[in-house]
Formats: structure tokens, C-alpha cells, sequence
């Protein structure tokens, strides 16, 4: 949520480096204090990758991914 906030600043790359590091931290830790396996923090990071990656297609699919005028017309009009 905070990345797409921030997608048309210029703290964009700020925005992307706190939540990966925020993503990695957690992980790390939960193995650390042996609060889940590896491969649980494995699928956590998968399943969240996965998802952002299915959120980001749909939010900006029209304004990157469109060859058609009309389409980039009007995702450039929201």
C-alpha cells in the first residue's frame, strides 16, 4: 500500500527499500526465535510476492501494459 502511495513521488525507491527490509526482517526473525520453520517463512514471502505482484497487474495494468490509445487515455484520466 505505501509503495502504491508513493508511486508517482520521488520516495518511491525509499517507499520499495522499507518493505523489503521490513519483509526480510520478519521473516528472519521468526526463524531466529524459532517461532516458525524456514519454509514457512519461505511460502510467507511467496504468497506476498505473488499477490503484490497480481495487485500491481490490476491497479496499473492499463497505464503500462496497454498498446491501445483508449485504454492509456483512460487510465490517464483517473
Amino acid at each position: 500500500m505505501m509503495i502504491m502511495l508513493c508511486s508517482e513521488t520521488p520516495y518511491r525507491r525509499v517507499a520499495w527499500l522499507i518493505g523489503i527490509a521490513f519483509a526480510l526482517s520478519t521473516g528472519f526473525s521468526r526463524v531466529y526465535l524459532g517461532v516458525h520453520y524456514p519454509t514457512d517463512v519461505w511460502a510467507g514471502w511467496t504468497n506476498g510476492t505473488l499477490t503484490a505482484l497480481l495487485v500491481y497487474y490490476f491497479v496499473f495494468r492499463g497505464r503500462y501494459l496497454s498498446d491501445d490509445p483508449a485504454v492509456s487515455q483512460i487510465s490517464s484520466d483517473e
